[in-house]
């Protein structure tokens, strides 16, 4: 009995060793060999959040924005011209009127149209006109204010082109002749001067520039511009012409006194770099702006198309670039009553652009204004 006891307590004391010993570690000489512990994956290091904002994305580059081209707008309607119509038995009765030369002084627009009878032309007269808006206009006299038979060389008749006023208050035109009754003319440009507005006009007793038989303007000089450079120096632009009316450019002549000219070599704008003129482009008039020199030019592309206007600068005058666009700045074709365009002038007061142009309707033309406020991209 007592052996028995003795038995039993033992094994207990066994099965309590063995029930706390720690997990892993053999109690008896037939435990069964554990498995070798396999590591245990890292641990993320954790990361404190940081006032940083996260990266952004870099926008695209914001679209190219194409200035649209710059258009004139007509002020009158196609058949009210800019110029009232003259008085029954007027000189100036006439089937064409040509712009001629705007300039503004004092307040005041002051204009020398050029009144047209026929063509070829048998006479032509220059005559005035004023206006205090550029928009409403009145003639001043019933006499030309400058006729042919006042310039010796003048031949058969002429054209005024460009007027300003001097300094000391002189004024001052530049035209170009017509020596033949023909369409297709050897003219030259003159000047003549004036205490007034309205004359007595005074022309020089020569040509102030020919064409150059040696040049590249060997048949004919035309539709003078002159504007003073800030140094004082004058810079005449001006049509030459190769041969007949066919093929011209446009030409650069300076000047210390506005009577003796010095040409450049070669013209400064030719029709093959023009985006309008498949042939010629003519008829340069001059602007000195705050942003550079604007130049506004004919082109008569030659391929059944009206003559249109189109536009260059220039940051000294002499060193010209042409803005090519789709469209030229003025365009007729939506004004089915307009079929052609003509000589020009254009002035700039007080932030507004004022173009004058002759215009036609088929068979006769007349002067028109169109405006545009804005500035001429360079």
């Amino acid at each position: 009995m007592k052996t028995t006891i003795k038995i039993v307590t033992l094994w207990g004391l066994l099965l309590t060793v063995a029930c706390g010993a720690p997990t892993g570690q053999a109690t008896t000489a037939t435990s069964t060999p554990q498995p070798a512990p396999t590591e245990a994956p890292p641990t993320e290091t954790a990361v404190l959040p940081t006032d940083t904002p996260p990266p952004t994305k870099t926008p695209p580059p914001p679209p190219t924005i194409v200035p649209e081209p710059v258009l004139f707008t007509p002020v009158n309607p196609p058949d009210q011209p800019m110029l009232p119509p003259p008085e029954a038995g007027s000189p100036f009765e006439s089937i064409y009127t040509d712009a001629g030369a705007v300039v503004y002084h004092d307040g005041l627009f002051h204009l020398f149209y050029n009144t047209i009878h026929s063509w070829p032309p048998r006479e032509i007269l220059v005559g005035y006109a004023t206006s205090a808006d550029g928009l409403t206009w009145t003639r001043q006299g019933d006499e030309p204010v400058l006729l042919a038979e006042e310039v010796s060389y003048a031949g058969h008749t002429l054209l005024a082109s460009n007027v300003f006023v001097e300094d000391d208050g002189t004024w001052v035109m530049y035209f170009y002749t017509w020596p033949a009754m023909n369409g297709v003319v050897q003219s030259a440009i003159g000047r003549a001067t004036a205490p007034a507005p309205a004359g007595p006009w005074t022309p020089d007793e020569a040509p102030a520039l020919e064409a150059s038989p040696d040049s590249w303007d060997p048949y004919s000089v035309a539709n003078p511009y002159v504007v003073q450079h800030e140094d004082g120096t004058y810079y005449m632009y001006y049509t030459g012409y190769t041969s007949g009316n066919l093929d011209a450019a446009i030409g650069l002549a300076t000047s210390t006194d506005g009577i003796t000219w010095t040409k450049h070599d070669g013209p400064v704008l030719q029709a093959g770099d023009a985006p309008w003129g498949e042939r010629k482009i003519f008829g340069p008039k001059v602007l000195p702006t705050e942003n550079g020199w604007l130049m506004i030019y004919r082109n008569d592309p030659m391929s059944g198309i009206p003559m249109t206007l189109s536009y260059a600068t220039s940051e000294d005058g002499l060193t010209w670039t042409h803005m090519t666009q789709d469209t030229p700045i003025f365009d007729i074709g939506p004004t089915a009553e307009w079929r052609a365009i003509w000589a020009t002038d254009i002035t700039y007061v007080d932030g507004t652009y004022f173009l004058f142009a002759e215009i036609g309707t088929g068979s006769s033309t007349d002067v028109h204004v169109m405006t545009y406020e804005g500035t001429f991209r360079q």
